[in-house]
This record gives C-alpha cells, structure tokens and sequence, in this order.
C-alpha cells in the first residue's frame, strides 16, 4: 500500500494518491467497465453503481459518497472473496446518521473538529454537530451522503466530482472535489483532488482532509 497526504486551504489542492496492490506486475491488464445497476437513495435520489474488473481484481463502486462497495481479490490458494465491509442495501442504509462509514470518501474534513468549530484568519466557523458537541467526518451531510456525478469513464476507471458550495456544513468558500478510481493490474489506485475556485466563484480559504474510509478484511 501507498499512501501520500497534503494538507492546503487555497488554490488547487492535489489532496492523496492510494495504491492497494497485492503483487508487482508490469503487464497491463485489460479493464471491464459496466454500470451494473440504478438504485433510489434513502432521499429518493437516483444512485448508479459501476464494476470495474479485470483477470485479478472485482471493484464495484458507488455514485453514493463515490464509495467502495465491494472489492473481490484472490487469497493465496486462488480463491475469490469480497475483501471490504459493505452494507448489505448501500442506497438505503449509507445515509443514516448512525452510518459507520463503510467506504466512502469522506469530508470537508476527516475525523473530529472539536466543539464543532474552528477559527480561521482570525474568524470563527461553527460547523453542523453530529457527535455530541462535535463535528464528525464533514458533518451530518458530508461527502459521504451525497450523491457524486460521473465525470468519466475512464480506459481503466472511472472520475466522479462533487462540488460542495459555500457555506456548506458551516465551511467557508465552495469547494470542487474530484475521486479517480483505476484498476492497473492487481492494484486499485484512488487519486483524490480538489480545487478551491476564484474568490469571483465563491472560494475561500477553507480547510481540507479528505479520507477513504474503506474498512479491509484482509
């Protein structure tokens, strides 16, 4: 696994690039891509879930919170197994408050901010609480619950975008987030972007820890 971070508040932010990979390999396997099926979201919105496949690797993502839903991988005698924590009814179940977050991307900001706030060039921002006094992985509508266009298909994957306005959960300045899932050979590779846009535009400063937040079983 590799795992690189970068934190900004401005600008064009280049925010992780993962790599899951079992094995090197140098030869490039051919990609299946196929928008397996269309669900309706606990709020009634249209999610589309695509597999990406090929002769190592079975990796079905979500538009719901750009999620991992499954992941079937080889063990060491050849057999197949779905690899990730996943809910049994995604669309129905991953916009509860009492979700646990089963792998989606998650933000503005991962993890807790406490008290629900935080002061930034000398102002103070109150965020949505969603765990007691605090503010939980982007609020009680982050990422996670949101539905993300695709942007792409790739040759090898797919890019999905959300744009998260000003304002949203308490945050200062819009925000335009990008995740880019690839299956090169027996690795997932996940790039993560985001971009805060002109001052004309609604951005701001604003801080940004996006996370995968896939639970393995490996």
């Amino acid at each position: 696994m590799k795992y690189s971070c970068n934190f900004s508040c401005q600008g064009i932010l280049f925010i992780a690039y993962i790599i899951f990979s079992a094995s090197a390999n140098t030869q490039i396997a051919p990609v299946r891509i196929e928008q397996r099926e269309t669900k309706i979201s606990q709020r009634g919105e249209q999610v589309k879930t695509y597999t990406l496949a090929n002769d190592k690797l079975n990796l079905s993502i979500s538009t719901l919170g750009a999620s991992i839903t499954s992941l079937y991988a080889p063990d060491i005698n050849g057999e197949y197994s779905d690899v990730v924590l996943g809910f049994q009814d995604h669309e129905k179940e991953a916009q509860s408050s009492s979700s646990p977050y089963f792998g989606c991307i998650v933000g503005r900001v991962a993890n807790r901010i406490a008290d629900g706030k935080f002061t930034l060039d000398g102002k103070e921002y109150v965020l949505a609480r969603n765990n007691g006094p605090n503010h939980l992985h982007g609020g009680e509508d982050g990422f996670d619950k949101r539905v993300w266009s695709v942007s792409r298909l790739l040759p090898d994957g797919i890019l999905l975008e959300l744009h998260s306005p000003d304002g949203d959960q308490g945050y200062p300045g819009a925000l335009d987030v990008t995740a880019e899932y690839r299956l090169v050979n027996d690795a997932v590779e996940l790039r993560m972007r985001a971009r805060a846009p002109d001052p004309a535009a609604g951005g701001a400063p604003t801080p940004v820890n996006l996370a995968q937040h896939s639970y393995f079983n490996l």
